[in-house]
């Protein structure tokens, strides 16, 4: 550590509080908190300036924001317990939501804390931008302790399909598995309407996560959306040449035969031909050949 710093714990560690006064410098808790420095922490904050709500506010939401493991957050709070009624609406901030989202589950024993001291977090948010992360830990974390309305359940469902952030492969597990736990643990309806150029959100599904498309298909499926032309005119400009990308296709075509839906076969086939879509035409023939 940096001399300034060296020097301000020392002081701390006589308990001498004129010296200590002296050697504050405005960055001096986060130094404190990266050296695990709780009880020195603790003393500053019960005798000097440090402990005025306007300071206790600046730390705790640089502390937040900032790249330090989860773990050393979810210290401070401690630390700062019990917290002002300023300090427990940090939980919602939209800006501070989206950065703690945003660094994945590092963060996760940052809200598992603000849940465990009774914080009023704002769980919607919390819930739409970790599932626009993929962040599943925050997903199980919220469900457990939260109930959604329908409204803030489908648009996070959304927010997972709609998900691109793995680039040109469809089948990350992650995702896929969020995927059902949306469908076959809350129960979400597997016909919602889709948004953009899909007019069904198992559309989005089977165009970002085919391998996810699977879990759609219940008995309350509505095959009709399978002989939408619309749909798979837009699935034209997908880029099957790549044998990893037509593979994913392929799959999600053999999961939708082997799921037992009632649809019209010959109709899609038809569709298919019909917009000149000669690759999934040859995927779909590849599926029946080998059932």
């Amino acid at each position: 550590m940096h001399t300034e710093y060296s020097a301000l714990l020392q002081a701390i560690q006589d308990q001498a509080l004129p010296q200590v006064n002296d050697r504050l410098y405005p960055e001096c808790m986060v130094d404190l908190l990266n050296a695990s420095a709780l009880d020195a922490i603790r003393y500053l904050l019960n005798q000097t300036e440090m402990g005025h709500p306007d300071q206790r506010f600046d730390f705790l939401s640089t502390v937040i924001q900032s790249q330090i493991s989860g773990e050393l957050k979810a210290a401070a709070m401690d630390v700062l317990t019990p917290f002002t009624h300023n300090e427990s609406l940090i939980f919602n901030i939209e800006e501070i939501i989206f950065q703690l989202t945003n660094q994945h589950d590092s963060n996760l024993a940052v809200v598992e804390k603000a849940i465990a001291l009774g914080l009023n977090i704002d769980a919607d948010s919390f819930l739409l931008f970790g599932c626009s992360a993929i962040m599943p830990g925050l997903f199980e974390l919220l469900t457990q302790h939260y109930t959604f309305n329908s409204k803030v359940l489908e648009q996070a469902f959304q927010n997972v399909i709609d998900n691109d952030q793995w680039g040109e492969t469809n089948n990350h597990e992650t995702q896929n598995n969020l995927i059902r736990d949306f469908i076959q643990h809350l129960h979400l309806n597997v016909n919602l309407a889709g948004r953009g150029d899909h007019a069904w959100l198992f559309q989005s599904c089977f165009e970002n996560a085919p391998y996810a498309a699977k879990y759609f298909y219940t008995p309350a499926f509505n095959p009709q959306m399978l002989e939408d032309e619309d749909f798979w005119e837009h699935m034209a400009d997908m880029y099957l040449e790549d044998e990893d990308v037509a593979g994913e296709y392929e799959q999600a075509f053999r999961d939708l035969r082997a799921s037992g839906i009632e649809f019209d076969k010959s109709a899609m086939m038809d569709v298919l031909e019909t917009r000149e879509l000669g690759d999934f035409v040859e995927i779909m023939g590849k599926t029946q050949r080998t059932e």
